[in-house]
């Protein structure tokens, strides 16, 4: 599974045809709400707040979807992710979060995700779980009411340059092939 982030040319296609994009299927439910859509869709609109589609490559399928909620502020930022019904349980939520995380922590700009959940949906506790989040606090959702709130912080020691042993150089290369 990889992540998509559709370009605003993308995302009006997808708000108003929904149904296949890009030589996907949509999978019922599996994309953000179209209000986000349009959101992204907007001049202003910066490239955090575009959505993220869970890309399932093998079976040419979109099963869900991720965005971050607002710009980064405060070195923090939040973000919110789902999984058409038709596909839960397969891994594809986590992978998605654990990629989410990985592209925030590439930015300067971020040292910790949050994310929320309400407190009895056990599924998503264990994507936030597995994925290294912990409960910091609780808040009100307007749309869902208490909610959980999750942070992962990125470690000290992160590094968006690759590590020396991630490196083959030319040299190195030409020695493992003898």
């Amino acid at each position: 599974m990889r992540l998509y982030a559709p370009n605003k040319e993308e995302l009006a296609v997808l708000l108003t045809a929904p149904s296949h994009f890009s030589g996907w299927a949509v999978i019922d439910d599996s994309l953000p709400p179209p209000s986000l859509l349009a959101r992204a869709i907007t001049p202003e609109s910066a490239e955090w707040l575009k959505p993220r589609l869970f890309v399932d490559d093998g079976n040419q399928e979109i099963v869900g979807s991720a965005c971050f909620k607002t710009k980064p502020s405060g070195g923090t930022i939040e973000i919110g992710y789902g999984v058409s019904s038709q596909r839960r349980c397969r891994g594809f939520a986590t992978t998605g979060v654990a990629l989410m995380v990985k592209e925030a922590f590439e930015s300067p700009l971020v040292d910790a995700v949050l994310a929320s959940s309400l407190p009895t949906n056990a599924a998503s506790r264990k994507v936030l779980e597995k994925s290294g989040f912990v409960v910091c606090g609780s808040g009100i959702d307007k749309d869902e009411g208490p909610v959980e709130i999750w942070k992962k912080t990125k470690p000290p020691n992160h590094s968006t340059e690759p590590t020396p042993s991630s490196v083959t150089r030319p040299a190195e290369q030409a020695a493992r092939q003898t």
